[in-house]
């Protein structure tokens, strides 16, 4: 018995993977019926978005009802509002996390009322059982924690809006322009004067100049 050869060795086979649908790709799907094209949209930015609502909420689970609370409204919302969205020749640049995230944002709007819902970091975030080192990590990041939140209370909704959106939601200028209805120069400018506050009121803090 002889062995079998192939016709051709293994190192000349190649697996060529197929490109992943961008996002208004699969908006489309998913007006067109897809059942698994919304819940791939979820997956790839249910973080980000859990990330920037954690910026409002007052502890995690607040962040992760606001999440799932958004995410509930898109859904309801996609029918009526993506058709509008992504219009033939304009689907490849439509940014379905900016418009998820508008969502976010007009939600917390409706929950957050003032600056002082931005709770503090509570020391009982430091668990009973962490070893004495542990503690003392912990107690250091909640303070720096509690230090950034203290001075983000200090900007404007304007700039809280971009600096979130930016920072936490990962977005473009021209995504965080199209979030909350300014052009992208506003974003930047917003951004620039919130960042240059942010780094005043850290130091003010830091130096125990609570004003």
């Amino acid at each position: 018995m002889t062995n079998f050869d192939p016709p051709f060795s293994a190192p000349h086979l190649r697996l060529v993977e197929s490109a992943a649908p961008s996002d208004a790709a699969l908006c489309v799907a998913h007006l067109q019926g897809d059942p698994k094209a919304f819940g791939e949209l979820v997956a790839r930015h249910q973080e980000a978005l859990y990330k920037l609502l954690r910026r409002y909420a007052r502890n995690d689970e607040e962040a992760l009802e606001l999440a799932q609370r958004a995410l509930v409204k898109a859904f309801e919302a996609a029918s009526r509002a993506l058709p509008k969205l992504v219009r033939k020749g304009q689907a490849e640049t439509f940014s379905f996390r900016a418009w998820l995230f508008r969502i976010a944002i007009n939600l917390k709007k409706n929950q957050v009322r003032d600056a002082r819902r931005w709770a503090m970091a509570p020391l009982e975030a430091i668990d009973s059982h962490h070893t004495t080192e542990d503690a003392g990590v912990a107690f250091e990041q909640a303070e720096r924690e509690k230090l950034m939140r203290t001075a983000v209370m200090s900007l404007s909704p304007r700039q809280r809006d971009v600096f979130a959106l930016r920072i936490d939601g990962g977005l473009s200028f021209a995504e965080v322009g199209e979030a909350l209805g300014i052009n992208e120069a506003n974003a930047k400018t917003h951004f620039h004067y919130a960042v240059a506050r942010l780094r005043k009121e850290v130091q003010a803090l830091n130096q125990g100049d609570l004003r």
